[in-house]
């Protein structure tokens, strides 16, 4: 992925603006937050758009391992290469190298190879691909083969904004090779060993093929992406199956275990496909032993003091070594949950037992995801965590089970007809009684004091009333009944409108008469007879 973002076709003004934020290549896209970028609305939407098509085209290259183009062979038996007039010496360099057809050598000239062929010097690679030209042109292979067309999407792309080095873009800008098509011009006339040094032109040429090829990227980038993105950092050969059946394409299973199994950093686990654990892509990385250790006592809980003292740094170098080290490593299975985990300010012992994470992995995702401030409670998201199970995106969990695990964090619970709730105060029990079992129309109080022991007695829980608690907070008194009442829904401008009876209010007119004389006021504020008006009236003002 270590490719220019110029190769999505983005207009200039958006190539600025990412630029502004060091995005050059794709990789940087996959790890950027694309919404703090100071787009519009309509640039954000066509980065989008053309980042989507972009993975989701590489991710299907690497799922089939093939790239969609002709072979060519009915021109094998027209334009045989004894017949190309081409030298004994580019001959036997061709046969040496199992070029031995027409097709073979464009294949070789499409993926960029045919420079490194042996024994084929300057003076026969130019004749050789003039005699190639002369082909393509008369088989209008410029409009098939990709290398050779009239103008490829690459051509503008300018050399100095790309991957090479600075020696390689001094000695193109030099020879006035300000964009690739330049560059692909010379390549097709065979005049590029005459400009550059072998050496220069093999660094030269291999980032010129990222962008006038079609191979699968060798290290599984984007299948890598698709599991950090979509899969927790996880997948079932049997769902990979049946989301490329969705796809539409040709997916071989076999053949595709097979070309993982050769990486480092994907693990086959029976039936799963899952991404190294950050401690396993550690053990693997070229960083210091010192480097390792560090990030490791880190992650493992010890404070920048702790590990500052037991490495005699200061607590600002442990911090810029961690921040640099990390900034290094990618694609490792944690990466897949800080999205999950910056969704919701999680409970630790909750969030590592829903995803299966140990502590170690938290404390990663924990340093890479939003740093919550310490103010803010933590929530449990009961209805995300269920959509997850049943996705199966996550292993099934017994959430009941989960909270008595976890008494120190979730209150102590009773079941109330099968619908568990938090134990409550007996004035909360009541509460609870009246908002969800009292008729609408409302009951006598000494018929709540029965009907919240009826509840209690019912369900086993050690609640007993002798007599009504006035102090309840959600009820609304009338002339006969007690009722249910919502005081949250009264809007600021019922409120208002009801203060200005106050104002009427005297020795003569009572709230019945205030009462019959609002009744839009009254029907709006769910206010159905003058004492309940009284009880509103009172509670407020």
């Amino acid at each position: 992925m270590n490719i220019s973002i110029r190769i999505l076709g983005l207009s200039e003004t958006i190539v600025s603006k990412l630029e502004e934020h060091s995005l050059s290549i794709i990789s940087d896209l996959i790890h950027s937050d694309l919404h703090s970028l100071g787009l519009t609305a309509e640039e954000e939407e066509q980065l989008q758009q053309a980042f989507r098509n972009y993975k989701c085209k590489e991710f299907k290259k690497e799922l089939t391992g093939q790239i969609n183009r002709s072979s060519y062979q009915h021109l094998n038996y027209r334009y045989p290469l004894e017949r190309m007039n081409l030298s004994l010496r580019s001959y036997n360099a061709l046969s040496n190298s199992n070029i031995r057809n027409l097709s073979a050598l464009l294949a070789t000239i499409e993926d960029i190879k045919i420079y490194s062929v042996e024994n084929l010097g300057t003076k026969s690679i130019t004749q050789l691909m003039k005699s190639v030209n002369e082909i393509v042109r008369k088989e209008n292979l410029d409009q098939e083969i990709p290398i050779f067309y009239k103008h490829h999407p690459s051509d503008d792309l300018p050399v100095d904004k790309l991957g090479f080095s600075q020696g390689a873009i001094l000695s193109l800008t030099n020879l006035q090779f300000n964009t690739l098509g330049v560059l692909r011009r010379y390549y097709l006339s065979g005049e590029l060993l005459e400009l550059f040094s072998y050496k220069t032109l093999k660094v030269i040429l291999e980032e010129f093929e990222k962008y006038y090829t079609d191979f699968p990227n060798p290290d599984f980038a984007f299948f890598k992406t698709f599991l950090i993105e979509e899969c927790l950092g996880k997948i079932k050969l049997e769902d990979l199956k049946n989301y490329t059946c969705k796809l539409g394409i040709d997916f071989n299973s076999e053949n595709f275990i097979m070309r993982i199994a050769k990486l480092s950093d994907l693990v086959i686990e029976g039936d799963i496909i899952r991404l190294n654990y950050f401690e396993e892509t550690l053990r693997a990385t070229k960083l210091k032993k010192e480097s390792k250790a560090i990030l490791r006592a880190r992650f493992n809980g010890a404070t920048l003091q702790t590990v500052a003292d037991s490495f005699h740094k200061t607590r600002e170098r442990i911090r810029q070594i961690v921040r640099d080290r990390m900034s290094q490593i990618r694609m490792f299975y944690e990466e897949a949950f800080i999205k999950e985990y910056n969704k919701f300010v999680w409970h630790p012992q909750v969030f590592k037992k829903v995803y299966g994470l140990n502590d170690f992995s938290f404390n990663v995702v924990k340093y890479l995801g939003y740093k919550f401030s310490f103010e803010e409670e933590a929530v449990f998201p009961e209805a995300y965590i269920k959509e997850l199970m049943a996705s199966g995106k996550i292993e099934k969990v017994d959430l009941e089970a989960l909270k008595d695990s976890f008494p120190e964090i979730f209150s102590q619970r009773m079941d109330i007809y099968g619908v568990t709730v938090n134990k409550m105060t007996k004035r909360l029990f009541l509460e609870y009684v009246i908002e969800h079992f009292v008729p609408n129309a409302g009951l006598h109080k000494q018929n709540i004091v029965e009907l919240a022991n009826k509840v209690a007695r019912e369900n086993n829980l050690d609640y007993h009333y002798d007599k009504y608690i006035d102090i309840v907070s959600n009820t609304i008194q009338g002339l006969m009944n007690v009722r249910y009442y919502n005081y949250q829904a009264l809007s600021e401008a019922i409120l208002s409108e009801l203060k200005k009876i106050m104002y009427e209010v005297d020795s003569v007119y009572s709230c019945n008469y205030f009462y019959r004389k609002y009744p839009e006021l009254m029907k709006k504020a769910d206010i159905r007879d003058g004492y309940e008006l009284h009880f509103v009236l009172r509670r407020f003002f």
